[in-house]
């Protein structure tokens, strides 16, 4: 590559910002290699176009000298290229570090100082471990299960895309048999369908995150069932295909899973509860859809170790009573596990620091106004702005709204004075946010059908959720500068989501809207850069936080309304639900601080 095609290219990476202060300063490459020998930091013209080119990073100490020879030759600040090293490529010392997971350099580089390569050997393995174990790995108990959990992935693949597929250990494919495939699909289309079919009947219609969460419990039951019993994983071992979904109406099927399911864990938890209640509903009369399909009997194979051939011959012959053994069966396991489930992971362990705090929300708006204190330094990237801007409304909206992860990321958004019809929106079961010219604010209206709880008390005879936007934090002119620059930076040249949160892609490919997994890492990447106080570099709000996801919002919100109110009611109010599952779920309210609100509440009476 000449020249003169190096320094035109695109100045977004660390290579390209080098190339750009070249060009600026009217050099050269040849040129700016012969100045740097003369000022005692030589760096070969190869060496130096393989920085330019992005091909190789400036990560030895001597690279750095040679970094400051440049910035006091084009009157830069000191240090100004290992910034840009840090905040734009994410890449500043892990290349020097050779065990940083790819998908991991960007976040991993936030949290080393710049001089990371000049420490002692001991500093830097003492830094690796920190960000390791606060930013990555084993933050938490369930953390370390889980990490350990996904060394052992297995499932079955019937609906999932190739890029999801869940791969399975030992010799058993992840490819489920077609009959299998078909099965399933008829199961969702049943439960998803507006109408069941003719002569069919249901109860309830599943929304697409609930036919998710079935679709999961079968593709682990399968997955585990087909897995080896020689595998990490420990299956059954059955073949796959003589794996079909009659095998749900059998309880010794079932109880095997459960017995493996405590035994990879160590004990149950709701998700078991919750799986029986999904059996259950499989073989209820009338409704249940594995009890309105018969002739699934027929395909029934015995299974050494499971099912005999009695077991298959019984359900051929009378499928109704099969079904009925399966319905009580179920009913009974599925109170009994009730009573001895645990909690898998404290959800409150992530954002203890903030929950212990007098006033939660103030202290969650520490890490929104760390964002807007890295946007005020400047020297940024237009995508970076862009990126920053969407953490700080991601943040400050959930803290406003207190809606679920789904509602939020879904939420649409009017650009004109004619806002979407609410039955549209409630066609589309999305949200909108809105300007009202009325009252000059910023509103976001909800139907009640888009939310997961819709038939909960809190939606009056299924009235629209609907909050107007207080302006705080100069919130609208960072809403408006996020609608007229930096949502479109985001976008690119791909097809406009209509949605007010945009997923950035800087190779302008896939989809612009979020799903829950990228979500998630939006929300989680903008925790761990300006969240999680970092000591070794001074950046970061606040000490003890660890990452978490847009759900621990709701919590924080709840939370600050219980230590404000002490009302579980209004703090379900403040997340659209109930005060049973404020109490259950959510708020996080000890004794002591109801003992406080008491003692507040009355010391007046004290007063002579």
């Amino acid at each position: 590559m000449s020249c003169a095609k190096l320094l035109a290219s695109n100045p977004r990476t660390f290579g390209g910002i080098l190339r750009s202060e070249i060009r600026k300063n009217g050099d050269t490459i040849k040129g700016l290699c012969l100045a740097l020998k003369e000022a005692g930091a030589p760096v070969s013209v190869s060496q130096f176009g393989l920085w330019c080119r992005d091909e190789r990073l400036p990560t030895k100490v001597r690279s750095h000298k040679a970094l400051h020879a440049i910035e006091a030759r084009y009157g830069l600040p000191h240090g100004y290229f290992i910034r840009k090293l840090s905040s734009t490529a994410g890449l500043v010392s892990c290349y020097a570090i050779k065990d940083v997971p790819h998908n991991r350099l960007e976040l991993y580089a936030w949290h080393l100082p710049d001089n990371f390569l000049e420490l002692s050997a001991q500093k830097q393995a003492e830094i690796k471990a920190w960000v390791n174990r606060n930013i990555f790995y084993n933050t938490t108990a369930f953390r370390k299960y889980q990490s350990q959990a996904v060394r052992e992935a297995f499932g079955i693949n019937y609906l999932q895309s190739k890029r999801r597929r869940l791969p399975l250990h030992g010799d058993v494919s992840t490819e489920a048999p077609v009959h299998l495939k078909e099965e399933v699909n008829a199961l969702i289309s049943f439960k998803t369908a507006t109408l069941p079919p003719e002569g069919m009947d249901r109860l309830g219609r599943w929304s697409a995150s609930t036919a998710h969460q079935k679709n999961v419990y079968l593709n682990l039951f399968f997955g585990a069932l087909i897995s080896s019993p020689d595998s990490r994983v420990a299956g059954f071992g059955a073949r796959a295909e003589d794996v079909t979904i009659a095998l749900l109406v059998f309880p010794a099927v079932w109880d095997w899973y459960l017995a493996w399911r405590e035994k990879r864990r160590g004990f149950f938890t709701a998700w078991e509860t919750g799986m029986m209640i999904f059996a259950k509903s499989l073989s209820l009369r009338q409704t249940g859809w594995l009890r309105q399909n018969g002739w699934l009997s027929s395909r029934l194979k015995p299974i050494a170790g499971l099912i005999s051939e009695t077991d298959v011959e019984r359900a051929q012959n009378d499928w109704d009573a099969v079904c009925d053994v399966m319905q009580l069966h179920a009913q009974r396991r599925s109170r009994a596990l009730a009573s001895v489930e645990q909690v898998h992971r404290d959800p409150f362990e992530a954002i203890e620091p903030i929950l212990n705090a007098k006033s939660p929300i103030q202290e969650y708006r520490k890490i929104t106004k760390q964002i807007i204190a890295h946007l005020g330094r400047g020297g940024l990237e237009e995508y970076e702005q862009a990126e920053g801007i969407r953490a700080f409304l991601m943040l400050q909206f959930g803290m406003h709204l207190g809606l679920r992860q789904k509602n939020l990321r879904e939420l649409l958004v009017c650009r004109s004075d004619c806002p979407t019809p609410e039955a549209v929106l409630a066609q589309k079961r999305r949200g909108e946010l809105k300007w009202s010219s009325a009252t000059e604010k910023w509103e976001v209206l909800v139907p009640a059908v888009a939310f997961k709880n819709a038939s909960s008390p809190f939606f009056y005879r299924a009235k629209p959720y609907l909050c107007v936007i207080p302006d705080v934090d100069d919130l609208y002119a960072i809403i408006a500068a996020y609608m007229e620059k930096h949502r479109s930076v985001l976008i690119g040249d791909r097809d406009d989501p209509e949605t007010f949160f945009v997923k950035g892609n800087l190779k302008k490919k896939g989809r612009p809207d979020f799903d829950r997994g990228s979500f998630y890492d939006a929300w989680r990447s903008a925790i761990v850069k300006f969240g999680i106080y970092n000591p070794y570099t001074n950046r970061g709000a606040i000490k003890g936080l660890l990452p978490h996801g847009p759900h621990c919002v709701r919590d924080v919100l709840a939370t600050h309304v219980l230590k404000t109110t002490g009302s579980v009611e209004l703090a379900g109010h403040a997340i659209q639900d109930t005060p049973q599952m404020v109490a259950q779920f959510y708020g996080r309210f000890l004794p002591s601080e109801k003992t406080a609100l008491v003692i507040e509440a009355i010391k007046d009476a004290w007063k002579d």
